[in-house]
């Protein structure tokens, strides 16, 4: 950041010392013949400018740029119209002129201009100078095009093209001319001032000349370099102090000197005081709404004049049109989002359900399971994804009951034919069942079952599988009513399911009261699914459900304040963030979540409030995730997605996924083992 800084204000230095070796070289080339005529547009034009003694080549702001310097009219914010007249020497002469600019975003700003010197009053004559009747007149108008637009960061550079007619009597002539200038407002940090500016302009760098009858005249090409800076006094008062330099040369004169000074209170009123090259100037202007009124009051050799110009901006800003269009943009990336995200989902839940009809016709069970488990993770509430996995569960224990009945374990084996025609509710399975209590029943060797069966509920005790080591002492409960231990064991089990529910809505309520929204709701999920159709349960979960939703709805109706902390990027460091951001939404919507990641979080890191680059990057990371998983690289999945918590620790989505892919490693590690 400070580097940058320091970059730009050497760039401001190197133009301003190159800008002070043309005032020491001008003076050395002027060929200080005395000779030339001045253009009578030399006075220029507006109350601003002229109040502040001529001293505009590095102050900008409004149309009547396009006459000193026309690089500054990049920065106009609004279209302007502007008019300026005054009366010279008498009731017969009168100098005006009419000046109209409007900016666009992206082309520039466009300027159109007109100035008129009429005069009056001028005695007609013959060739033997004998007074004729009726009186001549002279018109002098210059019509002016001018366009700028900036350069490269800070440096913006304009042209304007010049149509000089004149007329007197029945004789007319036209010229035409072309002004060149540059400006350079650098990005500054500095105690002294709020900001500075430089300006350079080549004016007549095409000499406008005309001819009439037999004397050729022109206006002479020259150079204006100026410097201003500007700092508040009071910051009470939105107030502003502008100080301006400028030094012309023109072809036939000596340099001279132009001052001017400005204070600006209130965005309202201002009072301006300027010395132009020996002529005292001062002036006040006042904005009203979209009119600006400036009165600007000159002397001179000749006569002292009074000034009037008159300003209209219309039209929304430069920078309002330009923060509009990135809203736009932004709503239109949103959507494109959006659609992006539910076409995936849509696609990976299609995809996921289909690859787990077929392995489930193929009687791949595990397959099957593992598909709608995915499906389950996209989208919780999917109902035939949960019946699936229930009834793909379901053969699994019967296919396992029946290596146990192979085996001769009956007592396991009817234990898993009846959990799995839970699922099923298949007549071939109630017949296996009814198969093992016979055997069961007529065995010799029955009291040793029921030990094998009781020495595996304590186990699963054991192994604190409350669920299951319940589900082992009713079935030893089943074939000896009489065996006090295991009914002793069941009343233990089931009042660790007890406290095991209990802790369950208790932990969830800590969670929730500490705002941990996700993660209450995650632990309420994982009890439901080993609690099935738990009434207590399903209301917390309502309940914390309800209290997330007025949480999150509470907090995006407060206004984001930085951090102290936290340093806001500047103008061209922001830029670079935007263009980072747009990489990352083209590789998101090409499906390259993990090169989105690289460029989202680059962003994020930098200026976690841009945009909306936390929810973009938190669904990049999930959809990244969600491939790791379903290549069955869990370790890395769990990685991605525990990266989503630093975003944003609450995720319940995230929360979800590494709770179920936890689960997943924990059933293979046991398989494995």
């Amino acid at each position: 950041m400070h580097s940058m800084v320091r970059k730009k204000i050497k760039r401001g230095i190197m133009l301003a010392v190159w800008v002070a070796s043309f005032f020491l070289w001008a003076p050395l080339r002027a060929d200080d013949q005395g000779g030339g005529t001045a253009s009578p547009f030399a006075l220029g034009a507006g109350g601003r400018s002229i109040g502040m003694g001529g001293a505009k080549a590095a102050v900008w702001g409004g149309s009547y740029a396009l006459l000193w310097n026309p690089a500054g009219l990049h920065q106009l914010q609004r279209g302007e119209v502007n008019l300026f007249h005054t009366p010279l020497f008498d009731a017969s002469c009168s100098y005006s002129s009419l000046l109209a600019s409007y900016p666009f975003i992206d082309m520039g700003v466009i300027s159109l201009g007109m100035l008129r010197l009429d005069i009056g009053g001028i005695e007609r004559r013959d060739q033997q100078n004998i007074l004729v009747d009726g009186e001549l007149s002279n018109r002098q108008t210059r019509y002016v095009l001018g366009y700028a637009r900036e350069v490269y960061k800070g440096l913006s550079g304009g042209v304007s093209m010049k149509l000089d007619r004149f007329t007197q009597g029945e004789y007319s002539a036209n010229g035409i001319g072309l002004d060149v200038g540059f400006g350079f407002q650098p990005e500054i940090n500095s105690q002294v001032m709020d900001g500075m500016a430089l300006g350079l302009t080549f004016f007549n760098a095409l000499e406008p000349k005309v001819k009439l009858a037999y004397e050729e005249s022109g206006d002479a090409y020259g150079t204006r370099a100026g410097f201003a800076m500007w700092r508040s006094l009071n910051e009470g008062l939105s107030d502003r102090f502008l100080l301006a330099l400028d030094i012309n040369k023109t072809k036939y004169d000596d340099a001279r000197t132009h001052i001017g000074c400005e204070y600006f209170v209130h965005q309202t009123f201002a009072a301006r005081f300027g010395w132009d090259s020996g002529h005292p100037t001062f002036g006040f202007g006042f904005n009203l709404y979209s009119f600006r009124l400036d009165y600007a009051y000159r002397g001179s050799d000749l006569e002292d004049y009074n000034l009037f110009s008159l300003s209209y901006g219309f039209g929304p800003s430069k920078r309002h049109r330009l923060e509009k269009r990135k809203q736009l943009r932004e709503e239109e990336i949103r959507r494109e989002i959006e659609k992006e995200t539910s076409r995936y989902e849509k696609g990976q839940i299609e995809n996921s359900l289909s690859q787990a009809r077929k392995a489930f016709e193929n009687h791949r069970f595990k397959s099957a399971a593992a598909y709608y488990e995915t499906v389950l993770l996209w989208d919780p509430e999917n109902q035939e994804a949960k019946t699936g996995k229930l009834q793909a569960g379901g053969y699994l224990l019967v296919i396992t009951a029946d290596s146990l009945f192979e085996a001769g374990n009956y007592g396991e084996a009817m234990l898993r034919y009846r959990r799995g025609n839970e699922y099923l509710r298949a007549p071939e399975i109630d017949d296996r069942i009814k198969m093992c209590e016979e055997i069961i029943g007529q065995t010799a060797n029955r009291e040793q079952m029921i030990e094998s069966m009781f020495a595996r509920a304590l186990e699963l005790y054991a192994e604190r599988e409350w669920v299951e080591a319940a589900a082992v002492f009713e079935q030893v409960l089943e074939l000896a009513p009489d065996h006090a231990i295991a009914r002793s064991y069941l009343v233990r089990a089931k009042a660790r399911l007890e406290e095991d529910r209990a802790r369950i809505l208790r932990q969830a309520g800590l969670l929730a009261a500490k705002k941990q929204y996700g993660e209450a709701l995650g632990l309420l999920g994982a009890g439901l699914e080993k609690y099935p159709g738990d009434r207590e349960l399903k209301e917390k979960l309502a309940e914390i459900t309800g209290l997330k939703d007025q949480f999150e709805i509470a907090s995006a109706s407060k206004t984001v304040k930085p951090k102290e902390e936290e340093i806001v990027p500047s103008g061209e460091e922001m830029e670079k963030l935007r263009a980072g951001y747009e990489k990352g939404v083209k590789f998101f919507k090409d499906g390259k979540f993990n090169r989105a990641v690289e460029e989202w979080e680059q962003v994020w890191r930098r200026f976690p409030r841009f945009k909306k680059i936390q929810d973009y990057l938190v669904k990049a990371y999930l959809y990244w995730g969600m491939e790791l998983y379903t290549r069955h690289d869990y370790q890395e999945a769990l990685e991605i997605w525990g990266r989503i918590l630093k975003v944003d620790p609450d995720n319940a989505k995230a929360i979800r996924y590494i709770r179920k892919t936890r689960e997943e490693l924990s059933r293979l590690e046991s398989v494995s083992g």
